[in-house]
């Protein structure tokens, strides 16, 4: 007897529908409320919402402790929901005097780095206004880190967005505590260090900022190295002109995060400090494929991929920067925590995407099922891609959940990669109800339309529209209940 059998003769399964606060932690984890992550994000807005609304006005405490909960979790897959929820907290329009209060003392928490309070605040200003109590949080944000490292968090989000350091600090007037804190205020409001910015500031805690000044003035390449070497400058605190200097890329070489790195491997390229056989390349092949540093960045295996399909379509890449991204690939793979359930995951997308999708599977999950057939944990992208596109052009999305019924195979979760979809609501629930088992369904739609595949009342379906390195982290938080699906039930019939 089968273990599929063994299950028949189990009480049948139902899934529980899918309540508010469930569709809240779907917001905050994916960026919508129907079980949809769009790998495009769209701009929150009040209107795609309403049981975040409604939750705000069932119990706003809650709400902040779920916001906190999540992203303090590392659950989400993008900041921008979770700031809106918190902006949505903040305001009057939405919430009480309690839940506003909780949210703005969680403004710290929250918002990690200017950016993030830059956008937080842009939120806010169309929600709610500025009141005392926003003004007195923002002000706080402000004072309460040391000026060294404050400093450094404004010069990485210098960029013109859509409020400025500028802005909320002519807004929120927060009193400076002390002398090197008043003269990074006076810099930023006034645009260029003042008389407060005494030598010894500008030798220690503003040292960055002195040379970030100095750089935008600098008409000299080689002065821009040497205030990067000296500096420790970072790219978002360059000059856009001297970004297409290969000497200067070179003094910013030795400092980069192996992250910071790989999403620069083009601009390198682009630059000519890329070039077959020079020091600079071998530098950066050696970095790339040390696995002491793949392990501490904690990349995940899709973004090296991303990486390594964008890279190979530059005009003058070089060979053994490709290879040394491919072979990172494959070591990151060893570093992705396993699900550790029973998987069946089916491709019809030839694509390098989901031949790495694969990979990973095939190399950290032991139970897992593949479709096409014949893929395993030694393959390399190439042939994986050749198998797909020989055999997944026969593909019929529903054919998952019935050929791991004819086979008795037991399934916690199926995931479907297609450009072919269909509703599959009737084939999942055929399933689960022969099987007993409230088999987990995520179909992956690699074009940029969804196709309604899944269904938004249940709480085990996921639908995903396009792919990019976000996504394995996605499906996996998933599989794991913790993208909105920790509240779903299993009922006896």
């Amino acid at each position: 007897m089968t273990h599929l059998q063994n299950q028949r003769e189990q009480p049948e399964f139902a899934c529980a529908p899918v309540d508010i606060w469930t569709r809240l932690e779907r917001f905050l984890a994916l960026g919508s409320e129907d079980g949809t992550y769009y790998v495009q994000a769209r701009p929150p807005k009040v209107e795609d919402v309403p049981s975040t609304i409604q939750c705000l006005k069932t119990d706003g405490l809650r709400v902040m402790q779920t916001v906190m909960e999540i992203s303090g979790s590392g659950r989400v897959s993008r900041i921008d929901p979770v700031l809106f929820t918190l902006a949505l907290a903040a305001s009057p329009n939405f919430a009480n005097a309690e839940t506003i209060a909780a949210a703005l003392n969680a403004l710290p928490q929250v918002t990690r780095t200017g950016a993030h309070l830059c956008t937080f605040a842009a939120f806010a200003g169309n929600l709610r206004g500025w009141g005392r109590g926003l003004r007195s949080a923002v002000a706080d944000w402000y004072l309460n880190q040391p000026a060294s490292e404050l400093a450094y968090r404004m010069l990485q989000s210098m960029d013109p967005m859509d409020w400025s350091h500028r802005d909320l600090l002519r807004l929120s007037h927060p009193k400076a505590a002390t002398p090197v804190h008043n003269a990074l205020f006076q810099w930023a409001v006034d645009g260029e260090l003042g008389h407060l910015a005494t030598r010894e500031i500008l030798s220690s805690d503003l040292r960055q900022v002195r040379a970030y000044e100095l750089a935008k003035k600098s008409a000299s390449q080689d002065e821009i190295v040497q205030l990067i070497e000296e500096n420790r400058l970072t790219p978002e605190m360059i000059p856009s002109k001297w970004k297409e200097s290969a000497p200067v890329w070179e003094a910013l070489l030795p400092s980069l995060p192996y992250a910071a790195l790989v999403g620069q491997l083009g601009k390198l390229t682009e630059v000519g400090l890329l070039q077959p056989q020079s020091p600079a390349t071998a530098l950066v092949v050696a970095r790339l494929i040390d696995r002491k540093r793949i392990a501490n960045s904690r990349i995940h295996p899709s973004a090296l991929l991303e990486a390594l399909l964008r890279y190979r379509q530059e005009p003058a890449a070089v060979a053994s920067v490709g290879d040394a991204l491919e072979e990172a690939f494959y070591m990151s793979i060893q570093s992705v925590e396993p699900i550790g359930q029973r998987i069946y995951l089916a491709l019809n997308t030839s694509t390098g995407a989901s031949a790495g999708l694969a990979l990973c599977f095939a190399r950290r999950e032991p139970r897992c099922t593949i479709w096409p057939g014949g893929i395993t944990r030694k393959d390399r992208l190439g042939r994986v891609c050749e198998v797909i596109g020989s055999e997944g052009r026969f593909f019929d999305p529903a054919r998952p959940m019935r050929d791991a019924e004819d086979r008795g195979l037991a399934v916690d979760a199926f995931i479907i990669v297609t450009a072919n979809v269909r509703n599959l609501f009737d084939s999942l629930e055929r399933y689960r109800q022969s099987s007993g088992i409230a088999a987990k369904l995520v179909v992956i739609e690699m074009g940029s339309e969804a196709y309604n595949a899944t269904d938004p009342d249940d709480a085990y379906q996921l639908g995903i529209v396009g792919f990019d390195a976000s996504v394995p982290q996605v499906i996996a938080e998933f599989l794991r209940g913790k993208t909105g699906t920790d509240s779903l039930t299993v009922a006896v019939r």
